[in-house]
């Protein structure tokens, strides 16, 4: 998928891995702003939503209680609560052109 969010442009990539046990993702994202335009900072990626969530292994987390789990290897992310909402959040808070940010959707 395409699209635009604000100053950015998203490249959505999300496809089966060759086992079938889990989607990989592939979030692109790539300043849109005018030549010499600062893209708006921070940005704020949840990958992940439920009324619980928990982490289970380094960069392995539960959501929820069971229904599917997210890998995010190398990636730094976040837990947050919102209300009775738990996240699993990226934060990108350093201005640059492109970032990428991949991860595992698993079942």
């Amino acid at each position: 998928f395409n699209y635009t969010v604000g100053s950015w442009r998203v490249v959505d990539r999300i496809a089966p891995d060759a086992s079938g046990r889990f989607f990989a993702r592939d979030l692109t994202l790539t300043a849109s702003g005018a030549e010499g335009t600062a893209p708006t900072m921070p940005v704020s990626l949840v990958l992940a939503e439920a009324s619980k969530i928990r982490s289970i292994a380094s960069g392995v987390f539960d959501v929820g209680e069971g229904a599917y789990y997210v890998e995010t290897e190398s990636l730094s992310v976040e837990l947050e609560t919102i209300g009775d909402v738990d996240r699993i959040v990226v934060r990108l808070t350093e201005a640059a052109p492109t970032f990428t940010v991949r991860y595992n959707i698993v079942w």
